[in-house]
């Protein structure tokens, strides 16, 4: 049986998702910062919530993942505006004594809930005007997987920042869109006619040959 093809989001709807928390107040701000970091981190909702203070590496704007699904553990780098979002919530968010707790809590500390992150996307994709059965926070998830492929990482630096154990999980995403990796493909080898920077388009083509090769290695198997 072929494998569903995951459904992403358009830059303009994640950024009206991205704009319905009120972030006057706290718990938008964390709802705001919750959206960030599954949209730009790829992280997943049970990592979300159990993300703690000390996962967070300040010094070299990274997450450390600690109990990712089946117990993997991953470091996944981010931008330098995520980082400031992680900031401003780790200033405003209420503390515990010590180093403990989680990240993302509640007013009184405590763990959110998956269930409290899945209606919390429901409201935001609502607040936005977009069909709230169309989005959830794993959508989130696969438009991060998607974009990383379309700005240039091969298929395994996805599987490393997404902590997929087999490769097979992380290739359903060039299916997302092979148009944009046949033009990468058919546009760099026109530079390369072209004689512009030779020796970095070759490197570039054959990465993307690779991704190619590998879906239809996979694909062979299925």
């Amino acid at each position: 049986m072929g494998r569903t093809i995951p459904k992403t989001l358009s830059k303009d709807k994640v950024q009206a998702i991205l704009a319905a928390p009120n972030t006057d107040c706290i718990t938008g701000l964390r709802n705001r910062v919750i959206l960030e970091v599954m949209y730009r981190a790829g992280l997943r909702v049970s990592e979300v919530t159990n993300l703690s203070p000390g996962d967070i590496r300040w010094e070299t704007a990274e997450i450390e993942i600690r109990n990712g699904k089946g117990g993997g553990e991953r470091v996944v780098p981010v931008a330098s505006d995520t980082a400031s979002w992680l900031e401003q919530w780790d200033r405003d968010r209420p503390k515990k004594p010590g180093r403990g707790g989680y990240f993302f809590c509640t007013l009184k500390g405590g763990q959110l809930t998956t269930r409290y992150l899945r209606d919390m996307v429901d409201r935001c994709a609502e607040k936005a005007g977009i069909d709230r059965y169309s989005v959830s926070p794993h959508t989130f998830r696969h438009t991060y997987a998607t974009e990383k492929l379309d700005d240039g990482f091969t298929v395994r630096e996805v599987q490393e920042l997404l902590g997929h154990s087999n490769i097979h999980t992380t290739s359903i995403y060039l299916h997302v869109n092979p148009k944009a990796l046949r033009e990468k493909i058919q546009g760099r080898t026109m530079e390369r006619a072209d004689g512009k920077d030779d020796d970095s388009l070759e490197h570039r083509i054959q990465e993307l040959e690779k991704q190619i090769a590998q879906l239809r290695e996979i694909a062979s198997q299925s």
